[in-house]
């Protein structure tokens, strides 16, 4: 790939296309379902405090090609700010050029400008190819396992 890939922080007008790329990695994962409207919803919410929340868009020639976000919060173990990331997906027909590995450090270089003392995500137990990308970026599997509960109505 002799193209040169782009990193930049997402807009609002960019909530079409991140739509799309996340329903891509929403296919992937057996825990949610693609829902357009809630998806706006949230990426509305996400952009709407780039203090602590920001969407990374990776571009090749101008196109998407992935996305990821990250999310700061306050940690009373840490004594400080954690980065959560999220919604880390690069289109299919464009992964193993490096587009991840520059999206993931774009993500992660923010969070350490902004003070995080730890990063962190979750992902899916099956999905392998993903756990070995994250661990030659240097990620490692914690003894913390996640759930979640959707509150009754």
């Amino acid at each position: 790939m002799n193209e040169s890939v782009q990193i930049r922080f997402a807009t609002t007008e960019d909530i079409p296309i991140l739509i799309q790329l996340l329903s891509e990695l929403i296919r992937l994962e057996t825990d949610f379902d693609a829902n357009p409207d809630q998806m706006e919803r949230g990426f509305q919410l996400l952009l709407s405090d780039p203090d602590v929340r920001r969407v990374f868009i990776a571009e090749v020639d101008g196109k998407a090609a992935g996305m990821c976000t990250g999310q700061l919060f306050p940690s009373s173990a840490e004594g400080g700010l954690v980065l959560l990331v999220e919604d880390f997906i690069v289109k299919e027909s464009m992964r193993s050029h490096g587009i991840g590995r520059q999206l993931i450090l774009a993500v992660e270089h923010w969070g350490v400008n902004k003070g995080a003392k730890r990063f962190q995500l979750l992902t899916d137990r099956g999905n392998v190819t993903v756990l070995e990308f994250y661990g030659r970026q240097g990620w490692t599997e914690s003894n913390l396992m996640y759930l979640f509960k959707r509150p009754n109505p």
